[in-house]
């Protein structure tokens, strides 16, 4: 069967201003929403029919707070939201019981944060546990331009400063309460500082929704400059015996100075029995484009989890997508890219395997979805399979984001892409995908 991506299904809203979308993610067909609408904010949830349709159910709306949203999911029942009121102010992170409601059940308020990306982890314990790596201490250094990293030589200790480029203080929680439950969830929240820099943090929300730094294991660490940046998650770590997670590995995509795309791979130890929570800084590189804006997404090729990363470069705004490769010992390596017209927005989403998805919002006005393969061999290229069309979207606030829900077999599931039109209306498009 050949590979075709079909449009089943699409929404069309009221004038919207920022959105935040997350998936369930247990492969339910269900997202959950947070949209800014005027000087209020909508929490929702949205199901996707067998039909193609979306339907909206919003379920609660509190007023103010309708800058740097976000949004993620633990699993159905445990929903964790961010938001700012206004620039300069506080982030607040929520967690919330979900189940077919938002029921808020605690929140905290974060200083010297803007523009969080949410990524849980944990909800799922894997067939075959990973051993955490084994920790040394800090020691951060200049990473070279493009190409291969140098693996990173040491870990986020909870003291030590980097040479070149500075990591900052790791900070360690001693003063916040947490509660405990058999449903204990895990999240990084990535986020910049007042100054633009990376910061890193652990949370933790129980049985009953609440989020806290944790006492024991929570930390947090400042890297580097940065103007925009993003998160995804590598690789899990549990105990033996698959009952407790010990540790998550995650790449920080990021715009540094002089607006050059940079990449951090971070090993984050939860600790345990009094031994605080640590970040290791195990792989860095620096490439040379400059970009105005970027996206990443996971896929799996060569062996293993590879990261893709679609920027929107500075010169001619043109969609430039770079592979990089994970290896065993930390670096990163990069590997192919290819280009593909100008864009004045990108989102990007995990397929399924070296398949990937990126919706742009065209330099011309329309929103296009494209299909990729990422490179099987560290020589090949990207292949293009499939691309869509739609309506133009918003000349004054471009926005865009994009979800894959995964299938089976020759059937690689949904992409949904939200966005706003030109008149500032919610639009949505659904995809069905085979091969």
């Amino acid at each position: 069967m050949a590979f075709s991506a079909v449009r089943v299904g699409d929404f069309t809203g009221v004038e919207v201003g920022e959105l935040a979308f997350a998936r369930n993610p247990h492969d339910t067909p269900q997202m959950f929403s947070v949209i800014a609408k005027g000087p209020e904010r909508t929490y929702s949830y949205w199901d996707l029919l067998a039909d193609g349709s979306m339907v909206e159910t919003p379920v609660l709306t509190q007023y103010g707070g309708e800058l740097d949203l976000a949004v993620a999911a633990y699993n159905q029942q445990r929903v964790v939201t961010a938001h700012r009121s206004a620039p300069g102010t506080s982030m607040k992170v929520c967690a919330w019981k979900t189940a077919g409601f938002f029921d808020l059940s605690d929140d905290h308020v974060a200083t010297d944060n803007q523009d969080p990306v949410i990524l849980p982890f944990g909800a799922i314990p894997p067939r075959v546990a990973t051993v955490m790596p084994s920790r040394s201490p800090i020691q951060l250094r200049d990473a070279p331009a493009g190409g291969q990293s140098a693996p990173g030589t040491g870990s986020g200790g909870v003291s030590g400063t980097g040479t070149g480029v500075a990591a900052g203080p790791v900070t360690i929680a001693t003063t916040v309460g947490a509660t405990y439950g058999p449903k204990a969830g895990r999240a990084v929240i990535a986020s910049r500082t007042v100054d633009n820099h990376l910061r890193l943090s652990l949370w933790m929300f129980d049985d009953g929704g609440e989020v806290k730094l944790d006492v024991t294991k929570g930390a947090e660490v400042v890297s580097s400059m940065a103007t925009a940046a993003t998160i995804v998650k590598l690789r899990e770590f549990w105990s033996a015996d698959l009952k407790h997670r010990t540790g998550v590995e995650v790449l920080a995509v990021l715009r540094t100075t002089g607006a050059k795309l940079r990449l951090e791979r971070w090993l984050i130890d939860l600790g345990g029995q009094g031994t605080p929570a640590s970040f290791q800084l195990i792989g860095e590189v620096t490439a040379p484009e400059t970009i105005v804006t970027l996206s990443a997404a996971t896929v799996d090729s060569l062996g293993g989890t590879q990261v893709v990363t679609p920027v929107r470069m500075f010169t001619g705004n043109v969609l430039k997508i770079i592979g990089w490769k994970m290896e065993p010992n930390g670096a990163i390596t990069r590997l192919s890219d290819v280009s593909a017209g100008a864009v004045t927005a990108v989102a990007s989403a995990s397929v399924r395997g070296r398949c990937f998805v990126t919706a742009t919002h065209e330099s011309s006005g329309p929103m296009k979805a494209r299909y990729w393969l990422f490179p099987n061999t560290t020589a090949g290229a990207f292949e293009s399979k499939a691309d869509v069309q739609e309506a133009p979207l918003s000349s004054s606030f471009s926005h865009i984001t994009c979800l894959h829900f995964p299938g089976t077999a020759q059937n690689l599931g949904d992409t949904v892409v939200a966005a706003r039109g030109v008149d500032g209306q919610l639009l949505l498009w659904r995809y069905h995908v085979t091969e």
